[in-house]
């Protein structure tokens, strides 16, 4: 950790603020004076360094500590604490804000620091984040700032949990990151904390023997073809060097968990569910294949909105409207971890097309 000069000067255009304005508007009005001020002093004792783990999150990288500023006047102090990967600041965002405190000391856990590094990153790496310290009055657009001179650093590596996952492979943009045909894979919803689901899921027809692998960033470095565990499921997934294959074709599901560190894969099974299949019974209005496997169709069966969702044997598995999907302008859009989607309008009698490679929807 090491402390540096603040190069931001104390804003002159406030000071002719109070000078002209807040100080003399009225003898009932607090008036300031600027040469009251005193800046606040910041400093800091933070381990450099650090590589943050899952299991070191609730240790503490050290303190922050402020001498308290002073405005001249007997009035509550805004402390503020900003964060930033340059020491301009131009990209600052707040890692701490507090009106009113009498403790001018903040220790700080690996989990705060790792929180707000995740702020600037998507992905686990090295950085270095600058600190600095205001203490401001007043609200409104024109409160009264004080910045400390000194500001602090500190470099660590941060611990991410990724929150997307992708698929590469012969089929699946041919290797090619930049190609529109990697898939990226759909989060499964969840009952109890939609934002942090690290389930995914994706319907596909795989061709026999061509390799694939994930990901959990759209590039080389992060991808894997499997855990320590072995697969789940009745599709029968091959390890093929650093990849996997199906050695026979077919539209599979498969489901990975992150967090519970399995792969799941079996035959894909497509439900419709709702108004427009008549009901509300979960896995009884079955999609089947098409004559040549690679798609999934049904026939509407009372007019209402469609819903459909795929199924799953995959351990921990949430609620069928966490792998919901329905179309939209002919092509299907997932629930992930979303909202409701959107309704759609079928009539009786008609017929659903799938393809899960193209995500094309076809309703005649």
């Amino acid at each position: 950790m090491k402390v540096m000069k603040n190069n931001k000067i104390f804003n002159v255009l406030l000071i002719l603020l109070v000078l002209l304005g807040i100080g003399c508007s009225s003898d009932n009005e607090v008036k300031l004076n600027p040469n009251d001020f005193v800046e606040p002093v910041f400093s800091a004792t933070l381990k450099d360094g650090l590589v943050i783990t899952e299991e070191t999150l609730n240790e503490i990288v050290g303190t922050f500590s402020w001498e308290a500023a002073d405005f001249g006047v007997n009035t509550a102090i805004l402390y503020s604490i900003y964060a930033a990967t340059s020491e301009d600041f131009s990209d600052e965002k707040v890692f701490y804000s507090e009106t009113g405190i009498t403790e001018t000391k903040l220790e700080v856990t690996q989990k705060a620091l790792n929180d707000i590094a995740n702020e600037f990153v998507n992905s686990e790496k090295e950085l270095t984040l600058y600190f600095r310290l205001a203490a401001s009055i007043g609200e409104g657009s024109n409160p009264i700032d004080l910045n400390a001179k000194d500001i602090t650093k500190v470099s660590f590596t941060n611990f991410y949990l990724a929150q997307e996952l992708f698929m590469i492979g012969e089929q699946f943009g041919n290797w090619n990151w930049d190609s529109d045909e990697v898939v990226e894979m759909i989060a499964e919803g969840s009952n109890n904390n939609a934002n942090s689901n690290r389930r995914f899921w994706t319907v596909k027809y795989f061709e026999a023997n061509k390799e694939f692998k994930w990901s959990t960033e759209r590039a080389w470095g992060k991808d894997f073809n499997k855990f320590d565990s072995e697969f789940t499921g009745e599709a029968e997934l091959k390890v093929s060097g650093g990849n996997v294959k199906f050695e026979k074709s077919g539209l599979y599901l498969i489901y990975i968990n992150l967090d519970g560190k399995f792969i799941h894969a079996e035959p894909a099974r497509i439900f419709g569910i709702g108004d427009a299949f008549g009901g509300w019974d979960s896995e009884k209005y079955a999609f089947a294949l098409t004559e040549d496997g690679k798609k999934v169709q049904n026939t509407i069966l009372a007019d209402g909105n469609l819903r459909m969702y795929v199924e799953t044997n995959a351990k921990g598995k949430e609620d069928w409207w966490t792998r919901e999907f329905s179309p939209k302008d002919g092509v299907l859009q997932f629930r992930g971890s979303g909202e409701e989607l959107e309704g759609f309008s079928v009539k009786k009698g008609e017929e659903v097309i799938i393809d899960f490679n193209t995500n094309e929807v076809t309703i005649k």
